[in-house]
């Protein structure tokens, strides 16, 4: 037998059947490994084995290969292919069994296990689109920020300058023999006039995803002089400040430094509101000494919610 579908009814487990234990764990259908689509000699797709979970909550394994052809190849047209399967409470359960039907479908009692964009003259495995597996808790890591990278024409800007010349342009610099881009931000009033200070506010939109947001990134140096502080605005306009430790910061070369604060209101202790699908903002207030500059190459968001 090439198929197993797990269900082991009359066994206790907590009250619960495994079935229902599975649906309150992954409550939606999709693949949880392998089943892979290959096209086999231009007309046909071989579906590598591997495992799914219906919505239903029934896992099915499949431990060979199997293949399915387009209705007709004459012709264009966009397919589904699934398994269908609908349960039913009897020994062994009912068999899944491996159906392609047309259009794009995304309601079907059973599984997805993928999509055909057929072009009506051959088969090619261009024409395959698969979502990914199903995943179980997973949240970003600090590598998946999602960046910003500001240029001149770009990046949001207030000022309360008190008389201070800002100059915001777009540079180009070498460091550590390598071409960097990035933003700079100056103060470039009179030398003499020492208290021409200056109040810059750079300001960044991020849509909010799935998970809140926990982790900022930043990309910038900052010479004597200039003092930084980031604000988070979450999804109704509360703020969480922190300031940037000068240790940090004062350098004249970009790196990148990482900053965590109590941003994110599902693992941490201060409270802050991210709605997904909304816009929250990252404000980057400077402080410029006359002649004093802030570089900034990027600005990130990440949920990743580890201790930095």
């Amino acid at each position: 037998m090439s198929q197993t579908r797990i269900q082991d009814y009359g066994s206790p487990a907590n009250a619960l059947s495994i079935k229902t234990m599975i649906k309150s764990i992954l409550p939606v259908s999709g693949i949880l490994y392998g089943n892979e689509f290959t096209v086999v000699r231009g007309s046909a797709i071989q579906i590598a084995p591997g495992a799914c979970l219906t919505n239903e909550g029934i896992i099915i394994l499949e431990n060979e290969y199997k293949e399915i052809s387009i209705p007709d190849l004459s012709i264009q047209g966009n397919y589904t292919i699934y398994y269908s399967h609908e349960d039913d409470m009897i020994s062994g359960g009912v068999p899944a069994i491996l159906t392609i039907d047309s259009g794009f479908l995304t309601d079907v009692l059973g599984v997805v296990l993928g999509y055909v964009g057929y072009d009506g003259n051959q088969l090619f495995q261009d024409q395959i689109i698969q979502p990914p597996p199903l995943k179980i808790g997973y949240v970003q890591n600090k590598i998946d920020s999602n960046w910003i990278f500001p240029s001149k024409n770009t990046v949001v800007m207030t000022k309360n300058e008190g008389g201070a010349i800002i100059n915001v342009t777009d540079v180009q610099e070498t460091f550590n023999n390598k071409n960097e881009m990035f933003i700079k931000v100056k103060n470039n009033s009179d030398p003499y006039d020492v208290n021409r200070i200056g109040y810059v506010t750079l300001s960044f939109p991020f849509k909010v995803l799935e998970e809140p947001f926990a982790l900022l990134q930043m990309i910038a140096a900052a010479g004597e002089g200039a003092f930084i502080t980031l604000r988070f605005e979450d999804s109704i306009g509360g703020i969480t400040t922190f300031e940037v430790p000068p240790a940090q910061i004062f350098t004249s070369s970009l790196y990148l430094r990482e900053f965590s604060k109590n941003i994110d209101s599902k693992y941490l202790s201060e409270v802050t509101t991210q709605t997904p699908n909304t816009v929250c903002y990252v404000h980057v207030d400077l402080q410029l000494g006359v002649g004093s500059e802030i570089k900034l190459q990027a600005i990130g968001l990440s949920p990743y919610n580890v201790p930095v």
